[in-house]
């Protein structure tokens, strides 16, 4: 269950209370699990992670379908990354990406995943 988040569409810190009240249906984690496996990342630099989700905007479309997912764990919306000239081939790529708030509920995804900061594909789930 995700809480109702605040009118304002600014972002602003959780509560730990609030934090607390953030919990992951059995379908969203399941797609975690499966974006884990893939490209998606946690960082965590206290105690709660993060989810950071990323694209390159060819890829635009998709990375806003899982926006919509997961819109409730956010505090703010895709934002559009543009990156200096590549100095190999003077191409400019672009990304979009959103990140989640810090959340208790990412704990047990990261535990899974991240051994001694690195990630790893977990025993459960390895052939």
């Amino acid at each position: 269950m995700a809480p109702v988040k605040p009118g304002d569409d600014k972002p602003r810190r959780l509560t730990t209370a609030e934090r607390a009240q953030f919990t992951l249906s059995s379908e969203l984690n399941e797609i975690l699990i499966g974006l884990l496996l893939g490209d998606l990342y946690i960082l965590k630099q206290r105690v709660n992670p993060s989810l950071t989700f990323r694209q390159g905007i060819k890829h635009e479309d998709y990375l806003r379908y899982l926006y919509d997912l997961f819109k409730d764990f956010c505090p703010s919306g895709p934002t559009i990354q543009i990156h200096t000239p590549d100095k190999r081939t003077g191409k400019v790529y672009s990304a979009i990406y959103f990140i989640s708030y810090t959340l208790p509920c990412f704990i047990p995804l990261y535990e899974d995943f991240y051994v001694a900061g690195k990630k790893v594909v977990p025993l459960n789930i390895a052939f």
